[in-house]
């Protein structure tokens, strides 16, 4: 039988995680979702993105001047955000303790990104996103899918030391199913700015089957980004340009 958490029988999560400082770099880490909540928010009519585990804040800022931002986050990452960032509000929460959000989350689109794979207590996160989402419009949740990154079955614990646990696709899409969500579109998305991999689940949630349909329409509609060119190693090109040309010669017989 599975975990209590959903993942498989026999996985071992990690029993205390390394606090993850935010702290800026050049790869952005699931670049993508934030875009895709901006375009689930405009179907709704969302006016107020609130980004639960904002950690340093910046791909939520880019959003300030179309809605409302609220980010929740604790430790050195809020007090970030509160020193480098003129727009939004910014709400110190432990995600790991029990009791809701301390956000008001009427009319939001909610975003919970790479987050809970963090957390020791995720029925405590999932729980406090429950009650958001009875409130608000849409809920976007994406953490690694665990097989599309590591190639296959793992054990665990997570081999990132600030990572409890990891879930697959069908895991993670169960155990939130299970919780009280029953209008539900997993995914994939895009896993940073350096490997360009879909190897991150995106799970998106809504109160109704007609606001699902919406929110499904807006992932949908919305363009994948424009990746650049992988390089070619020259000695695999000389490879395929001979098998090529060999084709054509028995073609030609």
């Amino acid at each position: 039988m599975p975990t209590a958490h959903l993942l498989h029988h026999g996985y071992t999560r990690r029993s205390e995680p390394q606090y993850f400082d935010d702290t800026p770099t050049d790869v952005l880490y699931q670049p993508d979702v934030y875009g895709l909540a901006a375009a689930v928010a405009r179907r709704l009519g969302s006016s107020r993105i609130i980004d639960v585990g904002c950690g340093n804040g910046h791909k939520l800022v880019e959003l300030a001047d179309e809605f409302e931002i609220v980010g929740i986050d604790f430790g050195p990452n809020i007090e970030w955000c509160r020193s480098h960032h003129s727009a939004g509000t910014w709400i110190e929460a432990d995600l790991d303790v029990p009791g809701n959000l301390a956000a008001d989350a009427r009319d939001a689109t909610i975003v919970c990104s790479d987050v809970i794979e963090h957390v020791l207590h995720p029925d405590r996160l999932i729980a406090k996103l429950r009650a958001a989402l009875s409130q608000g419009r849409a809920l976007l949740v994406s953490t690694p899918e665990r097989d599309a990154t590591h190639g296959g079955r793992n054990e665990g614990p997570p081999a990132n030391p600030s990572h409890i646990q990891e879930w697959t696709m069908r895991e993670l899409g169960a155990l939130f199913r299970r919780s009280g969500f029953p209008y539900g579109s997993v995914g994939l998305t895009r896993n940073n700015t350096s490997e360009h991999h879909w190897s991150t689940i995106l799970a998106a949630y809504a109160n109704t089957p007609d606001e699902l349909s919406a929110v499904e329409d807006a992932l949908i509609d919305t363009a994948k980004p424009v990746l650049p060119p992988e390089p070619v190693d020259s000695a695999l090109g000389d490879v395929k340009r001979l098998g090529r040309r060999v084709a054509r010669m028995v073609r030609r017989g």
